[in-house]
């Protein structure tokens, strides 16, 4: 069976100034140099409201992340592990 993916919508977290994405590890850039890389640009912008941790906690809770394996460069996977389910556990837990 040969499957063909159109697309995978590309999520990321924006909060501290910074665009936080999954790819090669948990990675974070200015919205505007994240763009000017990738050549990608929002489609959508949902605001999740603001946060009641500090940029280090949240930071803290990323580098946890890779460490343990959840979200590091080797578990990325297309489909089982990608930038969608970083932003949905992050936004959820980071």
């Amino acid at each position: 069976n040969d499957y063909t993916i159109e697309a995978i919508p590309h999520t990321g977290l924006f909060a501290f100034g910074s665009e936080y994405f999954f790819g090669a590890g948990i990675q974070s850039e200015s919205p505007a140099l994240f763009r000017q890389m990738t050549g990608m640009v929002p489609i959508q912008t949902i605001s999740l409201g603001r946060t009641g941790v500090s940029r280090q906690e949240f930071e803290n809770w990323c580098q946890l992340q890779m460490a343990t394996n959840r979200f590091s460069a080797q578990a990325y996977d297309l489909l089982e592990c990608n930038c969608n389910h970083f932003a949905h556990v992050g936004a959820l837990e980071g």
